[in-house]
């Protein structure tokens, strides 16, 4: 996706507000495959606006089939409690052509779904 895409985008999301954007998103990622392969830029557009309008409890092949392949995906035990960490690209924090963890949002699931996101969330699990 080029920067008009990404202004478009913008732009519907100050007009149209959360279902503006949703529409959007929907338009342009109908394929995850076409998610996987944008520049960095437009990727981490699509993946703030995603992650600005997720579900509790959304099972992890919906989130999946909507975002694309994360760039990272680990399991968190801790104690009994087993969790599948996501982590999709919303910022760039070093230009050196690398996605790094602190470049993604963690998305947590356990067995039931979407339990939580974000650094914040996903380092109360690890205490």
């Amino acid at each position: 996706m080029n920067r008009n895409v990404a202004a478009v985008v913008i732009v519907v999301s100050l007009i149209g507000g959360v279902k503006g954007t949703q529409w959007v998103y929907n338009e342009i990622s109908g394929n995850s495959d076409v998610i996987d392969s944008q520049d960095w830029e437009s990727r981490e557009l699509i993946n703030r606006n995603a992650i600005q309008n997720l579900q509790l409890g959304a099972p992890l092949a919906e989130i999946t089939k909507n975002m694309g392949t994360a760039d990272f995906n680990e399991i968190l035990l801790n104690g009994s409690d087993k969790y599948q960490v996501l982590y999709y690209r919303t910022q760039r924090t070093t230009e050196d052509g690398m996605t790094t963890k602190d470049e993604c949002t963690p998305l947590v699931f356990d067995q039931s779904g979407l339990v939580g996101w974000g650094h914040d969330f996903f380092n109360s699990l690890q205490t």
